[in-house]
């Protein structure tokens, strides 16, 4: 499985990568089931866009895009790999237990990698993932998803 995207961070790359290396090693498990990833800037007209992709790296039996731990974020993680920047009332992540007022703890249980772009996302952009012929795309102001037929697009283009 290989999957792409493309989004506007809203922070420097440095806390994008801490907070992406952190959820897709640490949460999903990439790197441990034989999967490699990476973000890389793309081209300077692209103003700051970056491009995520993660692809396999030999024999896998293991993919997902979506958290399936319910243990709480450690504080280690909170600060040091900025999971902090995923929590709060524009966060993705769920306080852990919210029956209990006292409770600080903020869990990422069935938090998908979409959800975490969003969060990184700069305000008034979208996320983009092209899935075979279609293209998942994402408001990361509403949350609000469509998918868009690509074979329509290319043939309204033409060569001069």
């Amino acid at each position: 499985m290989e999957s792409h995207w493309y989004f506007k961070p809203k922070y420097g790359e440095d806390l994008i990568s801490k907070v992406m290396n952190c959820f897709a090693d640490g949460y999903l498990g990439w790197g441990d089931s034989g999967h490699c990833w990476n973000i890389e800037r793309m081209a300077d007209h692209y103003d700051g866009w970056l491009h995520m992709y993660v692809y396999p790296d030999g024999n896998t039996d293991y993919y997902t895009e979506t958290c399936f731990h319910d243990e709480p974020i450690s504080g280690r993680e909170l600060t040091e790999h900025m999971l902090v920047l995923l929590t709060g009332e524009n966060g993705c992540a769920h306080e852990h237990d919210s029956e209990d007022p006292e409770n600080n703890d903020w869990n990422l249980e069935e938090v998908d990698i979409s959800d975490v772009l969003r969060c990184l996302s700069a305000k008034g952009t979208h996320i983009y993932s092209p899935c075979g012929a279609k293209l998942w795309m994402c408001s990361v102001d509403t949350g609000n998803v469509k998918l868009a037929d690509m074979f329509d697009f290319i043939l309204t283009q033409k060569v001069a």
